[in-house]
């Protein structure tokens, strides 16, 4: 008696059999993804962030939260997040210093770290503005460092995360070439409006300017000559 071998399966039933299988590893290898995602993402949420030290100045300065010490720890966790008055102050008088204090020989780097200090809207405005008016070419020919003194800063109103600060300054230039050329003197009012935002390692302050607008002063009468006795 003959037995008849069983019939093999269609190629058909082979290739659906082979995509079963192929979609079978491909839905393991999702969610072991996914596994590894939920797994990343709730280390990332328990990480603590990197935090900002203000020293007696006011300005912040970026630390990394795996070199910090217990004790800043503690203490920067009873602080808030907000910007004192002391930093305030002394951003204000930073961003002035870079910002309407012209030195020739350092113009460059003061007008970059100026553009850093502001909203992004403000430095593509203000840098187009002083291309346009060849502001880095006048002063790199006219050879002169600014002398700056702040007779007044002062904080003008404050809403929300905005800050109206206002200042007056005394400047003097000279020429870094010749000690006998002139000296020009003059004195602006320079009203800023910073703004809060997120401290991070480019802006360790959690300000940044929004807006910039300045004012020269008219010069201070000279003193009346008191009359000679006769």
């Amino acid at each position: 008696m003959s037995v008849t071998p069983a019939a093999r399966p269609s190629a058909i039933w082979t290739a659906f059999a082979a995509q079963g299988r192929w979609k079978n590893y491909v839905l393991g290898g999702q969610l072991l993804l996914q596994g590894l995602l939920i797994v990343v993402m709730l280390k990332v949420a328990r990480t603590e962030p990197s935090v900002v030290v203000v020293d007696e100045s006011g300005a912040g300065h970026f630390v990394e939260r795996g070199v910090a010490t217990e004790a800043l720890l503690a203490f920067l966790a009873n602080q808030k997040g907000a910007p004192s008055a002391l930093t305030l102050e002394s951003f204000s008088k930073r961003f002035l210093r870079v910002a309407a204090a012209p030195n020739s020989s350092m113009l460059e780097e003061q007008w970059a770290e100026a553009l850093a200090m502001m909203a992004s809207p403000l430095a593509a405005k203000m840098d187009e503005e002083a291309r346009s008016q060849k502001l880095f070419e006048t002063y790199r020919l006219a050879q002169v460092k600014t002398h700056l003194e702040f007779l007044a800063l002062d904080v003008i109103e404050q809403h929300g995360d905005k800050v109206h600060v206002r200042a007056r300054l005394a400047r003097r230039r000279e020429s870094l070439v010749s000690a006998v050329a002139g000296v020009t003197d003059d004195s602006q009012q320079v009203d800023l409006v910073l703004s809060h935002v997120p401290r991070t390692r480019a802006r360790p302050d959690g300000l940044m300017v929004v807006e910039w607008r300045t004012t020269t002063l008219p010069a201070a009468p000279a003193p009346a000559l008191s009359p000679s006795a006769p």
